[in-house]
C-alpha cells in the first residue's frame, strides 16, 4: 500500500514535469528549483516530509546526485523533516550569496534602466529582502 501511494505521487510529481537539478555553482538555479519543486509539492498535496524529500531529490542528477548520496550515507531521511532542504541551501545557496541578494536589493536604483527593466530586477531581488 505504501509503495503504491509512493508510485502514485512519483507519477504525479513527474506529470508536473520538474527540471532536473545537477547542482553546480549558480545558487538562482537551485533557488529555482527548489521554488518549482514546493510549487509541485503543494499542488499535489504532499505533506508528509519524508515523501516531500524523496520527491524534491527525484530529480537529482550528476553532482546533486552524488552530494544527496552523501548526505544520505550521514543522515536518515526518514527523520530529516526540513533539515534537508536547510542541507541543500547550505550547499547550493549559501547565507553568504543570500545576504549578497539582499545588498543588491537595498542598493537598487533604476538608474539606465527601463521602468519594465527595473520592476523586474526589483521583483527577482525582493524575494531575499523580507
Amino acid at each position: 500500500m505504501v509503495a503504491q501511494k509512493r508510485l502514485k505521487l512519483i507519477t504525479g510529481f513527474s506529470k508536473l514535469m520538474p527540471m532536473i537539478f545537477e547542482g553546480g555553482a549558480d545558487p538562482m538555479v537551485a533557488d529555482d528549483y527548489m521554488g518549482q519543486v514546493e510549487n509541485h509539492l503543494t499542488s499535489i498535496n504532499v505533506s508528509d516530509y519524508h515523501l516531500k524529500i524523496i520527491l524534491a531529490t527525484y530529480k537529482f542528477s550528476k553532482d546533486a546526485k552524488l552530494w544527496w548520496k552523501s548526505v544520505i550515507n550521514q543522515h536518515k531521511v526518514e527523520y530529516m523533516r526540513l533539515y534537508m532542504f536547510e542541507l541543500f541551501y547550505e550547499k547550493y545557496f549559501p547565507v553568504t550569496k543570500r545576504w549578497e541578494l539582499r545588498k543588491q536589493f537595498d542598493d537598487l536604483i533604476q538608474g539606465n534602466m527601463s521602468v519594465t527593466e527595473y520592476e523586474n530586477k526589483f521583483t527577482s531581488l525582493s524575494r531575499f529582502a523580507p
